[in-house]
């Protein structure tokens, strides 16, 4: 099995969607994991901002997570982090 890729074959490797998955045998899944990157590659990586984005982003997410705590609710909230579907 090859990597997988989004709908218009990008070079970014994509996880099977779950009724992919369901249809894995033990070792078919474990050969997916193997292909799927454990870490952000230079090519993925969000290109270097200034003052003008990283202030706007930084304070949205500091209200998003004092909305959360005043209502007494647990969030995850952040920024930068790569996630793979």
């Amino acid at each position: 099995m090859g990597r997988h890729t989004d709908k218009v074959g990008d070079a970014f490797p994509r996880a099977p969607s779950q009724e992919e998955w369901d249809r894995m045998g033990q070792e078919e899944r474990d050969r997916v994991v193997a292909t799927l990157p454990g870490e952000v590659t230079y090519e993925e990586m969000a290109m270097p901002e200034g003052d003008s984005h990283q202030e706007p982003k930084t304070l949205a997410r500091e209200a998003l997570r004092g909305y959360f705590k005043r209502r007494g609710r647990k969030a995850y909230v952040v920024a930068e982090l790569p996630v793979y579907y």
